[in-house]
């Protein structure tokens, strides 16, 4: 049969805004495609793949892309369900006998009246794909299809949604080709090699979560019961990800270190990056109940400059909102310990919380982040919103919670620079039960507030200091410095923390308002666009650590007339470690930062000493730091930002980094 007449596949699975700074190779589109071509090998005289559309790009350029389409295929993810919808409507009015295929997590599986919506698209695929998508293709083949007979689907019926049997997924071993190794990404490899980009390659080596929490819809997704690649064809992926220069390879497992194998498959990641220089880094949702195996596999990319952090994540520390969201945490004794462990051996870690879940307080929140501070969490806590998804369990439980939500905006920032006609949006929830907006907008200050200024290490030593000889509580400590800087709004920190209360309150109210802090003009510095995943703790950090204004005097003046501490030759001292430990712009690394004190402050803090008068010197080496290890340079601004804040949530940021000090005790 001659290539003309062979029927037009489109397949889109386009990335969000970080794909700007990682290339990321389309994962969905190959597994699909491999499976379909290997179990009907009749496809290669009917089919022809186009290349995939997976950039993060303007909707007509697109849409231009389609050509007498047969098939065009959209993998739906929160990110870019609404550029898929407009792509497919638009391509259905031009080419009105294109089969429209819909999946992903972000197509609701309850919606009814999805079909009356979107009358352009035919088909939903539920749940797995490889199965029912290759079917789809199969079905397609014949003059009048019969898609009710194909299991996993919802047909659009006249506006009707019709769904089909439930559908088969691929077993407990999963046995099929890899995408990778078939020569799908050669072309696209080469050229973002050549514009001198990295490269992301999404990697799974099972699929299946045991967990079941109910804001979530991973266990959903895919069926719970963990399945597992083959180990050969996870070892030639790893050969191949090494020897086409792969930057990173981002581990889509919901438990990496739940399996015995997966520290045997960092073995070889790292040996490879030994070998060849590439992959880079290594990133993972590690196992939620952190073991042995999970340490190990941290201490050994952490060791290789590979680790972009273990998760050590508790999502809420409130323990009838675990009950409601039917999650079980680490046990505290237990997370204490794990915590001094990683630690001890420098391995970066990462504790998320998710802001205003069902039966979650203020009280309960504020207190929660107390209880983490004192269990040693002092580093990479971060916060995110609760956000409803089609799929995830939750979603029943709206009534009985009495569940509010706003719709928000992703994107907006990247309008003006893209000419995206629509902007992503997620369901934010800002009220329920035991929640009021005022609550939502105060816990996120709260968050904001820890993460900016004691994760960001700002005021984290003060704190700690305080806690730990004078009985001032965590919680006391950042609610007395809210209340202490909200009351003024001349300086640089109660500016701050007015702008993150600002921030906030405006989306709880503002529909236009996205999630995210960058935008309208506060997204750049010196010209240079930041990360579009930036946190407004982020903006805040930056906006204080380059300001000529005196923050550590601010923040001293708030300990002494709000806290009435005593500034006493101890105290001097303190302060002075506490200005030194941070990076500043005009740090020089050929020169290092070097302070003498008069207290083991260092080891106080980060060896767990007890606090002694006995004069030391302190010595700086950072010579690059950050996710992805970036480079210092004295004075430059864009490495300022990468090294000290980063291109990512995860990683060593904020402060000098203990592994890279020398002490002399004289």
């Amino acid at each position: 049969m001659e290539l003309k007449n062979k029927k037009k596949i489109y397949f889109c699975e386009i990335f969000g805004p970080s794909s700007i700074l990682l290339r990321k190779l389309p994962y969905v589109y190959g597994l699909l495609r491999s499976y379909a071509e290997e179990r009907f090998p009749e496809f290669a005289d009917s089919y022809e793949w186009q290349n995939p559309i997976s950039e993060f790009t303007n909707t007509d350029e697109i849409v231009g892309r389609f050509v007498d389409p047969s098939v065009a295929a959209f993998s739906c993810y929160v990110w870019n369900t609404k550029k898929n919808i407009a792509i497919a409507q638009r391509v259905k009015e031009k080419y009105p006998d294109c089969l429209i295929v819909f999946g992903g997590p972000n197509v609701s599986r309850s919606d009814m009246g999805f079909f009356k919506t979107h009358p352009y698209v035919d088909i939903n695929v539920e749940l797995e794909g490889e199965i029912p998508f290759s079917e789809v293709l199969k079905e397609n083949l014949k003059d009048n299809p019969n898609w009710h007979s194909i299991p996993g689907l919802s047909v659009n019926v006249d506006g009707m949604r019709m769904s089909t049997r439930k559908g088969e997924n691929l077993g407990k071993d999963i046995e099929t080709p890899s995408p990778y190794l078939l020569g799908y990404y050669d072309e696209m490899i080469e050229e973002i090699l050549e514009q001198g980009e990295g490269i992301g390659a999404l990697w799974e080596t099972n699929r299946g979560c045991p967990y079941s929490c109910s804001y979530c819809d991973w266990g959903s997704a895919t069926m719970s019961r963990l399945r597992r690649f083959s180990n050969d064809k996870l070892n030639q992926e790893l050969d191949w990800f090494s020897k086409n220069k792969i930057s990173q390879i981002i581990n889509c497992d919901a438990n990496y270190g739940i399996l015995e194998r997966d520290l045997d498959m960092v073995h070889r990641v790292i040996d490879l990056k030994e070998q060849n220089g590439f992959p880079i880094t290594f990133y993972m949702f590690t196992a939620k109940n952190s073991n042995d195996r999970v340490f190990e596999i941290g201490r050994l990319l952490e060791k290789s400059d590979m680790n972009t952090a273990v998760t050590l994540s508790m999502q809420s520390m409130n323990e009838p909102t675990l009950t409601a969201i039917k999650r079980g945490n680490i046990k505290l004794d237990n997370y204490k310990i794990l915590m001094s462990r990683y630690n001890t051996e420098g391995i970066a870690t990462l504790c998320e919380l998710i802001v205003g879940m069902p039966m979650e307080t203020r009280e309960s929140h504020v207190d929660g982040i107390d209880q983490l501070l004192r269990l040693g969490r002092h580093s990479n806590l971060r916060f995110f919103p609760l956000i409803l998804l089609p799929n995830a369990p939750l979603i029943t439980q709206v009534d009985e919670f009495k569940i509010k939500t706003i719709p928000k905006r992703l994107f907006p920032f990247y309008e003006d620079i893209h000419s995206w006609d629509l902007s992503e949006s997620i369901d934010l929830v800002i009220e329920h039960t035991t929640m009021t907006t005022a609550d939502w907008i105060y816990m996120f200050l709260f968050s904001s507030t820890v993460q900016a200024f004691h994760s960001g290490g700002i005021t984290r030593f003060f704190a700690t200091y305080l806690f730990n000889e004078k009985n001032i509580t965590y919680k006391d400590f950042y609610t007395k410095f809210i209340e202490y800087f909200l009351d003024d709004n001349t300086s640089i920190v109660s500016k701050m923390v007015h702008k993150i209360n600002d921030l906030y309150f405006e989306m709880s109210t503002d529909p236009d308002k996205s999630w995210s802090a960058i935008e309208r003009g506060e997204f750049e510095y010196g010209g240079q666009r930041a990360d579009p995943r930036r946190k407004i703790a982020d903006i805040c950090w930056l906006d204080i650590m380059l300001s000529e204004e005196d923050f550590i005097n601010e923040i001293v003046e708030f300990l002494q007339n709000e806290l009435g501490i005593q500034i006493d030759s101890k105290m001097k001292d303190l302060i002075s470690f506490q200005n030194d430990i941070l990076l500043r712009i005009e740090y020089d690394p050929q020169q290092g930062n070097t302070n003498t004190y008069q207290y083991n402050w260092l080891d106080y803090f980060f060896n767990g000493e007890e606090l002694q008068k006995k004069q030391n010197t302190v010595t700086y080496q950072d010579s690059s730091m950050g996710y992805g290890q970036e480079t210092i340079a004295k004075g430059m601004l864009w490495s300022y930002i990468k090294s000290s804040v980063g291109q990512s949530v995860r990683g060593h940021h904020y402060i000098h980094q203990i592994k890279n000090a020398t002490i002399t005790y004289d």
